[in-house]
């Protein structure tokens, strides 16, 4: 149950921000879009369990939260962990399979419906929902599943925010009790196997959209809006880029430090480092090379022909 909560949770949050991102940054005249477009989706730089350890180095006892919180005269300390704390940093660092498929959608969307609708007197908000929300519904379920499957599979997340769930179970188990690792493991798939035949039905019956590019899309004033909005872009990114990446800047400079607040010198080995580096390059692209080769002819005949098999 605790992982059902969890990726409930996560999906729809996901599913939210993702979407609302992406309608402020391709549909309205919000500052900066073009700048916002390319550093919206940094968070998948970030492996969870990278973001999560960012966040407890922040947000924890000793973290640097703390030590302004202290600064400024407030006895309180804070501190990320359990439920919430997986859930807000699944949330940050998942919502861009959310945000990309839907503002490549969004860019090729014939603006005809939507403006008969604000012709007869439609709203933004009942545009959206009568008009723009039914086409961009494929790719708001194909973003959510993939949120939904990172979010059941993911361990150093829950891992490093003490939150049981079944890839903890597993992973406690797969050595002192193999039998139970494995029931455990099956659990899971079967469940993530029925969420995705879920989607699959709820797929099938939407109605097909067809889209192409088009040279300018419908642009929405945003108005007294255009304040939270900021808001909005610029929290997430606060939350999820910067708050990260100043811990680990914070991180890696508190080593380097080291010996001169008296501790052990910090040795780092540059052909190590390279080494990682080239081994991440190189299975990056061969894995990606051999998934495009491999989903391709899938694809084609999954669009070419509509059979359950």
């Amino acid at each position: 149950m605790r992982t059902v909560n969890l990726t409930v949770l996560v999906t729809l949050s996901a599913a939210i921000l993702g979407t609302g991102l992406a309608w402020l940054t391709i549909r309205t005249d919000l500052p900066s879009r073009r700048i916002l477009k390319i550093v919206l989706p940094l968070p998948l730089v970030f492996p969870t369990f990278v973001g999560a350890a960012a966040f407890i180095r922040t947000l924890n006892p000793g973290g640097l939260a703390n030590d302004l919180v202290e600064k400024i005269g407030i006895d309180k300390t804070l501190e990320l962990h359990g439920l919430f704390g997986a859930w807000l940093v699944l949330t940050l660092f998942t919502y861009p399979y959310v945000y990309l498929p839907i503002a490549a959608r969004l860019k090729n969307l014939p603006i005809s419906l939507e403006e008969s609708a604000r012709l007869l007197g439609d709203s933004s908000w009942a545009t959206f929902r009568k008009v723009i929300l039914p086409q961009i519904a494929s790719s708001l379920l194909a973003g959510s599943l993939l949120v939904f499957l990172y979010t059941i599979s993911d361990f150093g997340a829950v891992q490093l925010m003490r939150y049981d769930t079944l890839t903890r179970a597993i992973e406690s188990n797969y050595l002192a009790r193999p039998p139970m690792a494995f029931a455990l493991s099956l659990i899971l798939l079967i469940f993530a196997g029925l969420v995705v035949l879920a989607e699959r039905s709820v797929n099938r019956r939407l109605p097909e959209v067809k889209s192409r590019r088009v040279s300018q899309p419908m642009t929405y004033v945003l108005g007294r809006w255009k304040a939270a909005a900021t808001a909005l872009v610029g929290g997430t990114l606060l939350f999820a880029v910067l708050a990260p990446t100043m811990a680990l800047v914070d991180w890696a400079a508190d080593g380097l430090l080291r010996t001169q607040r008296g501790g052990r010198p910090l040795t780092i080995d540059p052909s190590k480092v390279i080494e990682a580096t080239t081994n991440t390059l190189s299975s990056s692209i061969i894995t990606g090379f051999v998934a495009l080769m491999a989903v391709t002819p899938i694809a084609f005949l999954v669009g070419r022909y509509r059979v359950r098999i």
